[in-house]
């Protein structure tokens, strides 16, 4: 009896062993089958990962391939109309066909459809392919979007960037020549009566370029390093050239066609790129600081090595000339039709949804067709109210058939209740002297630069809401602040075929001698005109100062102040945007042989880089001549549905 029941208890047990057996293998095969799912999935997700990353790198194919083009011929983009007859046009690009992306500028040009399919041009592995679509263009083709669409098995993805053609305001400070302008006659005629004619003529300051020559003959200064901007004056003294040494904190990239003077009673500090055309600076080393002087002329050390330069974490770099364009671009499109259209002396004052103008001299045959006000209300004393062109340019072009004599004070136009009218001063009535007979003018406005029928526009004011470029024929006056409300959406370009000055309002004093037979020597002014209420502030610097914050050019000439020869306090001046100069501009009294470009401090003379303007920079903004295309912002995307499957 008990042996069977001992077996009974085996049979029972052997019972329990087998059913957890069974258990213990149905829990690990559950095991291997989420194991092997686990490893299925990671495996597919891994290669989706691996897809996805192709795909994104054949999407910067096409943008790499779009850039090229642009490269190669920078006016790619304005041929597209013949591209039926070009066999490597874009339309004939493979990456390029198929239906009509959203916004495809070129689709009727090419002839695509919504029904077409999306063609892929295959990438160098040919394991990617890649379609692109230029979706936007914009004014005189400056900058352009692209999409671009990369496809790797069955992942895509897609990639948007705008690409920009370079131009001054790019850079916080763009300069041709390190010489003062030639026909800066407040500047060469104190030297003049200093140093003698000679230092009007030397051949050695660029091939007599200050009594009339054309600006080719114009030499750098690394074109004659024996002379090394200096000359011999009659006296057999040597002299300098007229040459500006620059101190202060630059905040973004700067460039020199020419050569940068140093001195050592100055310091400059580049916090991004330096560059200068100067063919010495090509065997500037990045790891040898000491290989750096090469670039500059003067007190050429970095600070490290004792000199007055600190370059930051920049290695001062060449790069060859860049051409700099004139206005003739932005001109043509104001002749043509875009935005609004003045001529002769203009003056406007911008408010923050709308600007008030003054241009008398403005014909009806340049307003039609445009809403920019009517003869009679920019020739009246209120001016005229006008919305801000949608397009983004304003243009002061030459007068038609008006003779060039002096602007008499009030003339150009204004409101007492906004500013005083311009000219300020007291105009004389009779042509003849009189007994007795006097007036008072603007010293500035005796230069024939200045006078009747020249496109010349005089700005202040507030503007927000867009983007917008002001630009001149002739000079650009800054008459108080301007100031935008967003520093990144807001921008403002200011440009002239001449100067972009500052309004100095030195006047003069003229009288008839006691017979009243002719006019005396003008007795300068020991004061400004009112100088308590201006320069009138809109919020800037208030009564320490003013501040332009806009993206400068001055095409023909500089940058700089009116009168700074004189014996009166003048107020700090601020740029918050870029400066681009054809010749070296001079913007206080105490500066006539420097200028400081430093970012707060006790400077007469401030500027601080807008990093907005690396994205393009305001509308119709003249490119430079050989400025190459840069992508300036780029982004992932959704694929868009008319190239995936």
């Amino acid at each position: 009896m008990i042996l069977k029941q001992s077996f009974r208890l085996r049979r029972r047990d052997d019972g329990f062993a087998l059913v957890t057996v069974l258990g213990t293998l149905s829990f690990l095969l559950i095991i291997v089958m989420i194991s092997l799912s686990f490893v299925t999935a990671s495996t597919k997700n891994s290669r989706y990962a691996q897809d996805a990353d192709r795909a994104l790198s054949a999407a910067a194919s096409g943008l790499d391939d779009l850039l090229t083009e642009l490269r190669i011929d920078p006016e790619y983009l304005t041929h597209v109309q013949d591209t039926k007859d070009e066999p490597e046009s874009y339309c004939k690009k493979l990456a390029t066909g198929g239906p009509v992306a959203e916004g495809d500028v070129f689709a009727s040009v090419c002839g695509w459809d919504p029904t077409m399919d999306a063609s892929f041009q295959p990438t160098a592995t040919a394991d990617e392919e890649y379609h692109y679509a230029i979706t936007y263009v914009a004014p005189l083709n400056a900058s352009l979007e692209i999409t671009a669409t990369g496809k790797s098995g069955d992942v895509y993805r897609t990639v948007q960037a705008r690409l920009t053609r370079e131009n001054p305001s790019m850079w916080a400070y763009i300069v041709d020549y390190e010489l003062i302008k030639p026909n800066d006659s407040l500047y060469w005629g104190a030297r003049t009566d200093k140093y003698g004619p000679d230092q009007l003529t030397s051949e050695e300051c660029g091939a007599g370029w200050a009594s009339g020559a054309s600006l080719p003959n114009l030499r750098y200064a690394w074109e004659d390093p024996i002379h090394d901007r200096t000359f011999v004056n009659s006296a057999g003294n040597s002299q300098a050239c007229g040459q500006r040494s620059i101190d202060g904190v630059f905040n973004g990239p700067v460039h020199f066609n020419d050569t940068l003077l140093a001195t050592s009673d100055r310091s400059t500090i580049f916090q991004e790129q330096f560059t200068t055309a100067n063919t010495a600076c090509q065997s500037a080393s990045s790891d040898d600081y000491t290989t750096w002087a090469a670039c500059t002329i003067g007190d050429a050390a970095p600070a490290e090595a004792g000199g007055a330069f600190q370059y930051a974490q920049w290695a001062p770099q060449y790069r060859s000339v860049l051409e700099l364009p004139t206005v003739e671009a932005p001109k043509n499109e104001a002749l043509a039709g875009t935005g609004c259209l003045y001529q002769g002396p203009t003056r406007i004052i911008l408010y923050e949804t709308y600007m008030r103008v003054w241009s008398k001299e403005t014909s009806a045959e340049a307003l039609a067709l445009r809403n920019c006000g009517s003869v009679g209300e920019l020739s009246s004393e209120a001016g005229a109210a006008v919305s801000y062109p949608p397009d983004g340019l304003v243009f002061v072009d030459a007068a038609q058939g008006v003779s060039p004599v002096k602007i008499q004070p009030g003339q150009i136009g204004g409101r007492t209740t906004d500013r005083d009218p311009l000219p300020l001063g007291v105009a004389y009535a009779g042509s003849d002297p009189a007994p007795g007979a006097s007036y008072v003018e603007e010293i500035a406005m005796t230069s024939k630069d200045m006078f009747d029928g020249i496109g010349n526009l005089w700005v202040e004011g507030v503007f927000t809401g867009g983007q917008l470029t002001l630009g001149a024929d002739g000079s650009v006056i800054v008459t108080s602040e301007i100031l935008t409300r967003d520093h990144q959406s807001d921008l403002i370009g200011l440009i002239a075929g001449g100067d972009v000055m500052i309004y100095n309002p030195v006047c003069q004093t003229v009288t008839a001698n006691a017979a009243g037979t002719a006019w005396l020597p003008p007795v300068k002014a020991t004061s400004r005109i009112d100088p308590a209420n201006w320069p009138k502030s809109y919020g800037g610097l208030g009564t320490s100062g003013i501040l332009i914050e806009a993206a400068i050019y001055a095409a023909g000439g500089s940058f700089g102040l009116q009168q700074y020869i004189t014996s009166l306090a003048f107020p700090r001046v601020e740029v918050f945007g870029s400066v681009g100069e054809r010749f070296s501009g001079i913007l206080h009294g105490s500066q006539i042989k420097g200028w400081s470009a430093g970012i707060g401090g006790a400077t007469a003379v401030g500027q601080r880089w807008n990093a907005s303007l690396a994205r393009g920079g305001p509308p119709y903004f003249p490119v430079i001549t050989n400025g190459e295309w840069q992508v300036v912002f780029e982004s992932k995307t959704d694929v868009p549905a008319e190239v995936s499957d």
